[in-house]
């Protein structure tokens, strides 16, 4: 369960960012029109990734495709609702909106921490990734932070740090089973440790969901 439940978290991760995309675009002006090509460039969800979000947004209502999605260059606009979704959730990014749960918004990155392709869990996107080492070790920083600042006990406080920093340093080791191994574990058990802490989890589940988006991608773990 708790797969499908970043499975699903990650797809509305980037249709959220997809709509804040073409809202900025527009300047929260529904009369100004966005193409799938910006929103390609500006978010690295391209092509089938990006038009099955794109069609997504069109039948919950918070875009208005200027033609046919379909075939070559789009062209979108940003509905009333889709102003409403975005805006609500920079005002109050602790509260859900009507379609999307607030765990989207409380960490938001300037680029996607991972396309979903649609069809199952066991495909590969094949798009644009802005997702490098250097942004691995600010998220375990950012993880570090949280963690310090937390109302954790000591001994959690103690191990979640020394698995938040053993990460790091197995991310910059060559891929290997075994390494991939510790990282899953690692990962879980800083998760496992923050679930009973509700407001702690949600802020963290956005960093979490990030590095395994990263070793997904680099080390197909």
């Amino acid at each position: 369960m708790e797969a499908d439940y970043q499975y699903v978290l990650a797809k509305d991760k980037n249709r959220f960012l997809v709509l804040k995309t073409i809202y900025r675009d527009s300047n929260g002006d529904k009369d100004k029109v966005s193409s799938s090509h910006d929103i390609c460039e500006k978010t690295g969800i391209c092509s089938e990734e990006l038009l099955q979000i794109l069609v997504y947004l069109e039948n919950e209502g918070l875009i208005k495709p200027m033609g046919s999605l379909y075939g070559g260059i789009a062209f979108i606009s940003i509905t009333h609702q889709g102003i409403r979704e975005v805006e609500a959730a920079i005002k109050k990014p602790q509260e859900s909106t009507a379609h999307f749960p607030a765990q989207v918004f409380q960490n938001t990155y300037n680029a996607p921490v991972g396309v979903v392709q649609q069809g199952g869990q066991s495909n590969t996107a094949n798009v644009k990734q802005n997702i490098g080492l250097h942004d691995c070790d600010e998220l375990i920083v950012k993880l570090l932070d949280l963690i310090k600042s937390s109302s954790l006990s000591d001994l959690d406080k103690e191990d979640t740090i020394e698995a938040a920093n053993r990460i790091s340093e197995l991310a910059k080791k060559e891929e290997s089973p075994g390494v991939i191994q510790r990282i899953k574990e690692r990962l879980e058990l800083i998760n496992n440790t923050f679930k009973p802490a509700k407001e702690l989890y949600d802020k963290t589940q956005p960093i979490l969901l990030a590095l395994s988006t990263y070793f997904k991608i680099h080390y197909g773990a």
